[in-house]
């Protein structure tokens, strides 16, 4: 496995392992977010990570905010590169 996709499966163990009490309570009980991709850009000193939230049993527009995703990746993301800007494309799955 190379060092993105290393890089990938830590911030989703983070996400959905550390966090899977509030990822579970937002999406509902099964849901989880990928990481599908991670671009850096020197220009502007930030990265953009595009994301799927994959919804558990029960979807309705309730539970269709990405708020807490984002929030997710951003607590996460302080850890490993806290002087970048954080920009986050999401989409949904089920």
């Amino acid at each position: 496995m190379d060092n993105k996709r290393r890089f990938y499966r830590l911030l989703e163990r983070y996400v959905n392992e550390m966090n899977k009490e509030s990822v579970e309570a937002w999406y509902g009980e099964g849901s989880i977010i990928k990481v599908n991709n991670v671009t850096f850009t020197q220009k502007t000193r930030s990265i953009v990570i595009e994301i799927t939230i994959v919804l558990g049993k029960i979807i309705s527009e309730t539970v269709m905010n990405e708020k807490m995703a984002i929030a997710l990746i951003s607590e996460g993301m302080g850890y490993f590169f806290p002087e970048l800007s954080l920009h986050v494309i999401h989409s949904w799955d089920s």
